[in-house]
Parts: C-alpha cells; structure tokens; sequence
C-alpha cells in the first residue's frame, strides 16, 4: 500500500482520494437520475412511458395531491379575488346598459331584485370570504356553489324577463361558466361539472319557452355544447400544466439538496454556500501570506 502511494503523483493522488470519497453516493446519484428521468416522463435510456397523474402526471400520494393544491390556491388567490371583482363589476355594468331595453314595467323591477338581491351579494360574499383562515381549504366548493346557484338563478331570471331577446339567456350562461376556468381556473372536473349544471339547467327552458324558435333553440345547444367543450380542454390544459409545474419545482428541490450533500462530503459548509450563492463565476479567495503543510500518516 504504501508503495503504490509512493509511486502516485500528487494528482492522481488527490483524483484517487476524490473517487474513494464518493464512491458511497455513486448509488445515490443513480438513482437520483432515475428519479429526474421519471419526473419528465422518460425511463432509465430516455425513452417515454405512459404517466397516471390524473392529469398527465406520476401517480401521487395523498400528501402531494393536497401540497399540490395548496400550492395552486397560494398562486391563485389574486385571480380568485380578482374574478370575484370582476362578476360584480359586470352585474352592475349589465344592469345600466340593459336598463333601457326593458320595456315592460314588470322587468326593470325584477332585474333590481334579482341583481342586487342575489347576483351581487354572492361574489360580494366570496370575496369577503377570501379574507378568512380557512377560505384556501374550501375555495373550490364554495367556487362551484357560487357558479351553480348562479346559473340557476340565472335561468330563473331570463324566464321572467319577456322583452329581451332569446339569446340573452345562453349568452349568461356560456360567461357564467367561462368565469369558473378563465378566471377562478378550477380543475377540470368542477368546471365540467358546473358547464353540465348550466346546460341541464337552461336546455329544459329554451325548449318549453314558446317564444323562443326553432333556430334560436339550435343556436343555443350548438353554443353551449361548443363553449363547453372549449372550455373543458382549456381548464384540462391548465391543470395539467399546473401539475407538471409543481412536480418540476418539486424535482429542482429535491436535486438541489442531493447536489449539496455531495457537496458538503468534499468541501466545508462555508464554501459550499459561496457555490450556491455565487452566478457561476470564481469564488476564489486571494490570501497574501499562506502556509503549505505536508504531512504523510504511515501505517494508517
């Protein structure tokens, strides 16, 4: 032993102790590229294989599925808020633009009743709600209970309303829904359900309504199907984005605390927090007077 060191130059002696010392972790470093090659949908030679996320993603514990939404609702809040600022805003814009179109007298009365009554105070209230602790554990329900009261409410409205024309009634219904993926970006399955709610909800009256003709009823089943349809593949994409976004943070989080475990097994702490510190250039310390020390440790 002693003679094979006596014949190693100083570098090979340092590339020997270097692979010596990591020799332990060349396991963990495997496996942490399978880990990274899994995350992005590839197999240990690069090739891709089906992933069951729900949407589009590794399959989850229930633990990341819940970290997952949190972190979408902390990201979310503003547009929430905002989508509930903004159905106040167009009930009230609704309101005075549509004011002079209703000609009998019975109609302006309900539509105050109706606006200010129950249109309004219900995003009026989710906004408020907002504010409170527990607001991020049921934003989604109360998001869809909203959305759905909306629409039948809604339905209920356009039924009573006599001098506006047909399509005011689907024209609600399609930017009543377009609110719960454009704005409060729910998951795909709560926007599909609330898109089946206006639909089983405003169909059943179009085709009862004897005002309302032939053409007008196709129009709206064609608009409505079409608009939900849309609607779902763009809240599909969302979340499906979403999620991958999630699990790459997630990945970069894991790699970076591997990558400083290496670290810390060849260099001190200090100089591993330079590293991650410094944007890639030098992190060299210039030292006017040093001291060289060699020592060899025979029999050891």
């Amino acid at each position: 032993s002693f003679g094979f060191f006596n014949r190693m130059n100083a570098a090979e002696l340092f590339q020997f102790v270097i692979t010596q010392r990591l020799q332990p972790h060349r396991h963990a470093v495997d496996a942490g590229r399978a880990i990274s090659a899994k995350a992005r949908g590839l197999d240990a030679t690069g090739i891709g294989f089906n992933r069951d996320f729900s949407i589009g993603c590794d399959r989850p514990k229930f633990s990341d599925v819940i970290e997952d939404r949190a972190d979408r609702f902390r990201h979310d809040l503003g547009n929430i808020r905002f989508a509930f600022l903004a159905g106040i805003a167009i009930w009230v814009a609704w309101g005075l633009l549509l004011r002079p179109y209703m000609l009998a007298l019975s109609d302006p009365q309900l539509d105050l009743l109706m606006r200010f009554r129950v249109f309004i105070p219900m995003p009026l209230g989710a906004l408020a709600h907002t504010y409170t602790r527990f607001f991020g554990r049921v934003w989604e329900w109360v998001a869809v209970a909203i959305a759905a009261a909306t629409l039948l409410f809604w339905v209920f409205y356009v039924s009573r309303i006599s001098t506006l024309p047909a399509e005011y009634g689907y024209i609600g219904v399609i930017l009543i829904t377009a609110f719960t993926y454009a704005l409060l970006r729910l998951r795909f399955v709560l926007v599909v359900l609330v898109t089946l709610i206006g639909i089983a909800a405003y169909l059943p009256y179009a085709i009862t309504a004897k005002y309302i003709q032939d053409v007008s009823l196709v129009l709206a089943m064609l608009y409505l199907v079409s608009f939900g349809l849309m609607g779902g593949i763009a809240a599909y994409r969302m979340e499906r984005f979403t999620r991958d976004l999630f699990l790459r943070g997630r990945q970069l989080e894991q790699e970076r605390t591997r990558s400083d475990g290496l670290l810390l097994n060849m260099l001190p702490v200090a100089i591993v927090e330079q590293l991650n510190a410094s944007s890639g250039g030098r992190i060299a310390q210039t030292l006017d007077r040093v001291s060289v020390f060699i020592a060899d440790a025979v029999g050891a």
